[in-house]
């Protein structure tokens, strides 16, 4: 069965940056504000035109991550497209806007810093279920105080679920490590590393964490007693300047 996603304009998937929200009414159906502010099935009242523009759009990114959280995680109910640039939470490192990324991008300008997106986006990270999904380019990896990572952090940055790459773990791979009250093994994944932009989904259901790197799962971690329900949001890192790059952001919660 086809999805599409209904923007806000009514006409056409929104380009990069536009801020973007479905979610599932209480019989079940996936619905969208439309743009005189009424909400509809998703298609519904669509022209002819209107329905081939939104076919061709399918192939969207955030479209398909859409999809994906629903197939992955079905009790989520809303997605959220974080448009960029982004106001940097209280402490949060400099960033950079990255010219070299069609429809603009985000780049670390400090090194050793978490560049924090917002600190409230999720509140029950521990026992709710919930998406992060990102083009990221994590950089530079493989050598001490080169580490990247992209994933959720609380206010401090001093506790983190996070996707990257660490030299303490792994020189040559990917590798997903939590730190919360204590900092269980971090678990490397399947992939071999390279300074390129990828498209990196993290999920949790609850129970276990997965990251899908490029649409097919890289890496598992399990162990979650240290971590807590605390107020947290996306972030991008990287222990030396510019070796991490956003380019897209979205999140899936319940709502």
């Amino acid at each position: 069965m086809s999805r599409v996603i209904l923007p806000k304009s009514g006409t056409v998937i929104p380009p990069n940056g536009t801020d973007l929200e479905i979610f599932q009414d209480t019989d079940g159906t996936i619905k969208s504000v439309n743009s005189s502010g009424t909400t509809a099935a998703i298609g519904a009242g669509l022209t002819p035109t209107q329905t081939a523009i939104l076919a061709v759009g399918a192939a969207d990114w955030f479209t398909n991550e859409v999809i994906a959280g629903q197939t992955l995680l079905p009790s989520l109910t809303k997605y959220r497209r974080i448009p960029l640039p982004i106001v940097l939470s209280t402490g949060g490192a400099a960033m950079a806007g990255d010219a070299a990324v069609e429809g603009g991008g985000l780049a670390t300008t400090q090194n050793a810093k978490i560049t924090s997106v917002g600190v409230t986006t999720f509140q029950t990270p521990k026992t709710g279920p919930w998406m992060l999904s990102g083009i990221v380019k994590l950089m530079g990896g493989g050598v001490t105080g080169h580490d990247s990572a992209f994933g959720l952090g609380n206010a401090a940055g001093t506790h983190v679920w996070w996707y990257g790459r660490f030299f303490s773990v792994s020189t040559t791979k990917y590798s997903v490590q939590l730190v919360g009250t204590s900092t269980p093994a971090a678990v490397a994944g399947l992939v071999n590393a390279d300074n390129n932009a990828h498209k990196i989904r993290i999920t949790f259901d609850g129970t276990t964490v997965n990251v899908y790197l490029d649409g097919t799962l890289d890496a598992t971690h399990t162990t979650i007693a240290q971590m807590a329900n605390e107020a947290m949001g996306p972030f991008f890192y990287s222990g030396t300047t510019g070796e991490a790059v956003l380019e897209d952001l979205m999140v899936g919660y319940i709502g």
